[in-house]
């Protein structure tokens, strides 16, 4: 399953915004207008007709994603055999450079 997101990005952009309301076969803004009617409704039905695709590839990839980080853990994990805790991974000071770019730290 390819994953192109510049034009997931664009499809996303071009859709009115939300959030969207569901109701049995219509859906609607809150305001409770129909996206049929909406001067955006051809780029919307896009928007929708691609996320059968879109959102399992998306979903897919941020599962390989988080496989990955969680292989990278394994092997970057905290080591206590000096008093100065290390990662067993690279040596490092720990939490070593790779744990905290991991947890979303600089």
């Amino acid at each position: 399953m390819s994953l192109d997101l510049d034009a997931i990005k664009a499809r996303a952009e071009a859709a009115i915004d939300g959030p969207w309301i569901a109701d049995d076969v219509y859906v609607t803004t809150e305001s409770g207008d129909l996206l049929s009617d909406a001067p955006d409704a051809a780029a919307t039905a896009v928007f929708i007709a691609h996320a059968r695709e879109d959102v399992p590839a998306l979903v897919a990839e941020v599962e390989r994603l988080r496989q990955h980080a969680h292989m990278v853990r394994q092997l970057h994990q905290q080591s206590t055999l000096t008093q100065s805790p290390y990662c067993a991974g690279c040596g490092d000071a720990w939490p070593c450079m790779t744990i905290r770019l991991l947890d979303g730290e600089p």
